[in-house]
């Protein structure tokens, strides 16, 4: 656990370097594939391991082989190497004459810390491509065109669509170091009774985004919008926990996540379009290259599956 309190900081870069060490067979091999100095890899390595609390790899007969300990995450390198190769290869694959205008829409959070790089990114490969991505607190009508492609929390059950599982993320338990040093940080769901909360208004909220349900029923809030930014912010100036979404709580250095014993919410995105725009060139491949960045980012969406391991010493080291 590192000293700022916060999850476990693995990121892209070391799954991509554990995955070396594990197909090439050694840190030297890994360090050849990097284009990196051994001793580079050596220590970016042993800095993993620190962070994980654990070994990933033994050394037997000159060989670098994973432990028992290290196969979860050498699997989900192994998941984000495949992404990351399907991603090149759908840029690779994708027509040089894509334009035209594309409108994507989905919720704020996902739309604004998530979703916008993703989009600009791809349009720096098109010049011809207009992108136009509407955040609404509900779903935009396809059948209407007022939309090309939606992002969604439910999956349609009517409809001409075409539907595809684009991938889950994690919702996570959060306060400001301000506010947890004043109220104190809960150890249990049963401590949630003496706090504060931040959240949606209840009356213009989807079911889908009354996380805070999952830990306190019937909450009582003391700030609530229906801005899921405005929520952040107002958590992280202090006015209660709230729950946010990984992707955006993570990026935050004022903000604490609580309660790493429990599971977080897990929800799912769906990505539709009209049946009728399958063969459309830039709708396909703008759904095509947000299959593969999101499962790509997978790690950014999620938390790690070891973070209950070293909640204690993350509570401790925020105080009673």
């Amino acid at each position: 656990m590192t000293g700022d309190n916060r999850n476990l900081g693995i990121h892209w870069e070391d799954l991509e370097l554990v995955f070396q060490v594990f197909q090439c067979g050694g840190v030297k091999p890994a360090a050849d594939a990097l284009r990196l100095d051994i001793s580079t890899v050596r220590r970016r390595l042993r800095t993993i391991e620190q962070e994980l609390g654990y070994r990933l790899f033994e050394v037997r007969a000159g060989k670098s082989i994973v432990t028992a300990d290290g196969e979860a995450l050498v699997d989900v390198a192994m998941r984000m190497d495949k992404a990351a190769s399907e991603l090149r290869g759908a840029r690779i694959d994708q027509e040089r004459d894509i334009h035209g205008s594309i409108r994507v829409s989905t919720m704020e959070g996902f739309g604004a810390w998530y979703l916008a790089s993703a989009l600009a990114q791809m349009q720096a490969q098109h010049a011809d491509l207009q992108v136009e991505l509407v955040t609404a607190h509900r779903p935009l009508s396809l059948d209407q065109r007022e939309t090309d492609l939606s992002i969604e929390m439910v999956r349609p059950s009517t409809g001409a669509f075409r539907v595809r599982l684009l991938g889950t993320y994690d919702v996570g338990l959060y306060g400001a170091v301000e506010y947890l040093a004043g109220h104190g940080t809960p150890t249990s769901v049963d401590g949630l009774a003496r706090h504060r909360f931040v959240g949606y208004v209840p009356e213009l909220a989807l079911t889908e985004v009354k996380w805070l349900d999952e830990w306190v029923p019937h909450v009582k809030l003391h700030f609530a919008s229906t801005s899921l930014a405005a929520q952040l912010h107002a958590a992280a100036s202090g006015a209660g926990l709230c729950a946010l979404p990984a992707f955006m709580a993570e990026a935050n250095p004022s903000l604490v996540r609580v309660l790493l014993t429990q599971p977080p919410v897990t929800r799912q995105w769906w990505l539709v379009t009209r049946a009728s725009d399958h063969m459309v060139k830039r709708v396909k491949a703008v759904a095509q290259y947000l299959g593969a960045i999101v499962e790509r980012d997978r790690s950014r969406l999620s938390y790690p599956p070891l973070a209950a391991a070293t909640s204690l010493q993350a509570e401790q080291r925020l105080g009673p």
